[in-house]
């Protein structure tokens, strides 16, 4: 489910995305996390674009996890295989 004011920015091998939330209201904005076993109308997780990027950038320096929505929690690298761009993997964490 989507609404057409949802602008997606990210998407994993689950089905889950993050949205940017262009709907008029409070939540104009928002970074909200989609995925099959969380409500329909998304989860916010952050308040904006900014404060995304400023949590991956904070986590992939200090290799520090980041919980979704669902409870899960994984660490992001940088995975350079040399055959195409680099990207960014996201690992499980255990600890």
């Amino acid at each position: 489910m989507a609404d057409v004011h949802w602008l997606p920015v990210a998407l994993n091998h689950t089905g889950g995305q993050l949205v940017v939330d262009h709907r008029e209201g409070p939540g104009f904005g928002m970074v909200l996390e989609l995925a099959p076993s969380i409500d329909v109308n998304g989860v916010k997780r952050w308040d904006s674009l900014s404060h995304l990027f400023d949590s991956i950038l904070d986590a992939l320096v200090h290799g520090t996890p980041i919980a979704t929505a669902s409870g899960a929690r994984s660490v992001p690298r940088i995975e350079d295989t040399g055959d195409s761009l680099p990207h960014v993997v996201w690992d499980i964490y255990y600890g």
